[in-house]
């Protein structure tokens, strides 16, 4: 297997596998959340008033995905969606105090989880990671706009 496959097969499958582990933590200790209406949580958590097209664009997730974990939280009265007064087309989407106090309650469970996968790297090995994993994203985020 030469580096460039290497490279994407390994990044692929240590994101599948970050994901698997995550999910079967959250299944067992009945966090009563999956992985991916948590991401949408705590974006909307760090971010009041997101809309659903910026939660696309900053979850990687399309519009059916996000309208669907969106219904979900607002269902479990984590999230609550508000017309734009300047655009009646848009919802502005924040957190409940309910969703709040999910994010607070869960927030221990996902630094657990993290600390797991960068177990064993020191500081200064996980700056050059991020950084290179940080120059990656933007390879490819310069070639999708360059011919997009």
């Amino acid at each position: 297997m030469d580096v460039e496959q290497a490279f994407s097969f390994w990044l692929d499958r240590t994101s599948r596998m970050m994901k698997l582990f995550a999910s079967k933590k959250a299944y067992e200790l009945k966090l009563g959340i999956t992985i991916d209406q948590w991401v949408i949580l705590a974006m909307i958590g760090a971010r009041e008033n997101i809309t659903q097209s910026e939660l696309c664009e900053r979850s990687f997730k399309d519009k059916a995905s996000v309208a669907r974990i969106s219904d979900i939280l607002e269902k479990n009265k984590l999230i609550k969606r508000l017309r734009n007064p300047q655009n009646r087309r848009e919802y502005q989407i924040r957190c409940t105090e309910l969703g709040k106090a999910k994010i607070a309650a869960l927030l221990p469970y996902v630094i657990e989880a993290r600390k797991i996968g960068i177990a064993g790297f020191q500081e200064k090995e996980l700056q050059i990671l991020v950084s290179f994993l940080k120059r990656i994203y933007e390879n490819y985020n310069n070639a999708l706009h360059e011919n997009g």
